[in-house]
């Protein structure tokens, strides 16, 4: 039986949070295809309104609209569209937890016969092992999804030593593929 004490930091909120968009995202093939679409639709107004200024910039100023004005406003596009979205990203990612709640109060799990039992403040868990799909290990986690964009993480820093990781991850290899074997 394997026991972890451990705290969630908020680099661990954040590691967990993309890792399970990119497994998502590589999970949806119409991921790609709809990006895309949005993409050139953004590339059609940006047109627009450049065509737009290609035409009025001349009446307006008496010269030419030269590639100085067009440097400037596809930087100054450029800018405003990555500091809204990381404004809009810092914002929603602030509120995923809350500081005092359960998620980043002290975490228990132990590895039992039946599953991984999860314990914090006013929450208890009990992952049977039949509902792991898959471990990922990246960026200071561990996570043992459940779902395609969900499941039970630990951090790496709960480990006393890369041995005591690796006898984790032994321990739930082979209960997850113990139970697979008696589902299948």
């Amino acid at each position: 039986m394997i026991e972890l004490t451990y705290r969630y930091g908020p680099e661990d909120i954040k590691a967990y949070q993309a890792l399970a968009s990119r497994r998502v995202q590589a999970m949806d093939s119409d991921y790609a295809s709809e990006w895309w679409g949005k993409m050139l639709v953004f590339a059609l107004a940006a047109s627009a309104v450049l065509a737009s200024a290609h035409l009025l910039l001349p009446v307006l100023t008496g010269r030419p609209f030269g590639l100085l004005e067009f440097t400037v406003g596809f930087v100054a596009g450029a800018a405003c569209i990555y500091a809204r979205s990381w404004r809009y990203y810092r914002r929603i990612s602030a509120r995923m937890v809350k500081g005092d709640g359960p998620t980043m109060s002290e975490q228990r799990a132990r590895v039992d016969a039946d599953g991984i039992k999860s314990s914090s403040r006013f929450v208890d868990h009990l992952y049977r092992w039949a509902a792991f799909e898959s471990v990922s290990v990246h960026d200071g986690i561990i996570v043992l999804w459940t779902e395609p964009g969900d499941g039970a993480m630990v951090p790496r820093s709960a480990f006393v030593d890369p041995a005591a990781e690796a006898a984790f991850l032994d321990a739930v290899r082979t209960n997850m593929t113990a139970a697979k074997a008696g589902h299948a």
